[in-house]
């Protein structure tokens, strides 16, 4: 975990030692369509997947324009890897609505990564006594290759197994899954951006215990800092 003397690095200057190494591997990551995982590992070592994730939680939770500057030194050299850096950052902020403990369960490894996708028409969250059934497939999942752990935003079903029609946000839960118990789809063969691992994955009949879920809008966050209190 990152130590306060750790958080204050200058992550600038690190993001200009990375560059180059990034940019001598870009034709590699794109043939690869992923972060190669000895770019991503160090990445993850650095800190670099912890920009915007609280200190309380090992992270620098450092001020958004220095993040952005970040965010445009990697990009020079590779828009795949920051997109990736932007995506996987910007969702760890989400950390400070879901039960602490969790949080803390997720982000006790040193290169854990929290990567998403938006679900598709097919998916259900299906309520039991103790958690939810979860069936489904998600897209556009970037960063997947290099995660740790899955977010599934979902509607919730009926008791019955049937679905709820309802696309309204306070009717969804996010769920947080292992990435070893997801099943990955080798959708992302794009032209552009190929280096991002974008990939879709499903889940059929996955229970999640209740405190892997969290309501997207009603939860509120248990750190009020200026990250994290975005609607």
């Amino acid at each position: 975990m990152a130590t306060d003397q750790q958080s204050q690095l200058d992550y600038i200057e690190l993001a200009q030692q990375l560059a180059p190494v990034i940019k001598e591997n870009a034709e590699r990551i794109n043939s690869e369509r992923q972060i190669p995982s000895d770019i991503a590992e160090d990445l993850a070592d650095r800190g670099f997947f912890r920009l915007l994730l609280p200190k309380s939680l090992g992270g620098a939770e450092i001020e958004h324009s220095k993040f952005l500057n970040i965010l445009e030194i990697i990009a020079e050299s590779d828009t795949s890897t920051a997109w990736c850096l932007n995506q996987n950052n910007v969702w760890s902020t989400s950390s400070t609505r879901m039960p602490e403990s969790t949080a803390s369960e997720i982000w006790k490894e040193q290169r854990a990564v929290v990567t998403n996708g938006p679900p598709s028409g097919a998916c259900k969250a299906v309520p039991t006594e103790d958690g939810h059934i979860l069936t489904g497939r998600w897209n556009f999942s970037s960063g997947c290759t290099h995660a740790t752990w899955i977010a599934a935003l979902c509607p919730i079903g009926n008791k019955d197994g049937s679905t709820l029609v309802s696309t309204d946000r306070k009717d969804m839960k996010i769920f947080l899954i292992p990435k070893k118990q997801v099943e990955f789809v080798d959708t992302w063969d794009a032209k552009g951006m190929r280096g991002t691992s974008s990939f879709g994955f499903e889940l059929s009949d996955m229970f999640v215990p209740s405190n892997h879920s969290y309501d997207q809008d009603d939860a509120e966050p248990w750190n009020n800092g200026p990250h994290y209190i975005i609607p």
